[in-house]
């Protein structure tokens, strides 16, 4: 068990070091040749400074995700529990990806009765969750077809299922928890992530008192289930930030 811890352990550090090493590469380069003034044109210019300035919120992505991984594990992530509204953070998500969604023809839905209530949970990390599958589904969903988020009361939780059609790409539904764990391994960067957002999302779902995993249906659709307790009538409902 000590041994396997350390594999781990060290594994983990190599995947660090060379999910670090390829943005600050390019960090060096591109502001090197700034400086020194090697770069001719104002559209090279302007090009290589877009370029660090996308790599520099690559590696703050990177550093935050590393550091939320670090407070889930060690019990220090602070959470404020509250009532909150479901419908309405999945209908808020949906819009931050639709524009995604529709540049590969992808179909969005929501299917949550109206008498579902409220989860209890922190509001800003259901975000996060929620975010990390809704942009998991449309990145690996194949073009033309369906995203479908769904919610259904089981007992005193309520379930919330997202799935799509798999396609060639299609994320392993028995890995696709693990720390930097990419279905794709071409996509990286800003397109496919460190592989850490699911990571986290599983133990932030664990951490809020639910749980979250993945299956394969019938008609091979990967869905992704995230149970959350149902919010009981004291708790201060919590609605999501409405934007213009």
């Amino acid at each position: 068990a000590v041994e396997r811890a350390r594999r781990v352990q060290r594994e983990f550090l190599a995947n660090v070091s060379h999910e670090l090493k390829t943005p600050l590469t390019s960090l060096i380069g591109f502001s090197q040749a700034l400086v020194d003034g090697s770069i001719a044109t104002d559209l090279e210019r302007t090009r290589a400074a877009t370029i660090v300035h996308e790599e520099s919120e690559r590696v703050l992505r990177m550093a935050q995700e590393l550091l939320d991984l670090a407070r889930v594990e060690t019990g220090s992530i602070s959470l404020h529990i509250t009532a909150v509204d479901l419908a309405g953070h999945l209908q808020q998500e949906l819009a931050m990806v639709r524009p995604r969604a529709e540049g590969r023809d992808l179909v969005l839905e929501i299917d949550v009765p109206s008498d579902i209530p409220p989860v209890a949970a922190d509001p800003e990390r259901l975000h996060q969750v929620l975010d990390n599958l809704m942009d998991n589904a449309v990145k690996y969903a194949p073009a033309g077809s369906k995203v479908l988020a769904s919610a259904r009361l089981i007992g005193g939780s309520v379930e919330t299922v997202v799935s799509n059609p798999t396609g060639p790409n299609a994320p392993d539904a028995e890995r696709m928890f693990e720390r930097f764990y990419r279905a794709d391994p071409s996509r990286s960067g800003a397109a496919g992530g460190v592989g850490l957002g699911l990571a986290i999302s599983k133990e932030l779902a664990s951490a809020m008192g639910g749980r979250l995993w993945a299956d394969i249906d019938g008609p091979g659709n990967l869905r992704v289930h995230l149970t959350l307790p149902a919010a009981k009538a004291r708790q201060p409902a919590s609605l999501p930030a409405v934007t213009a």
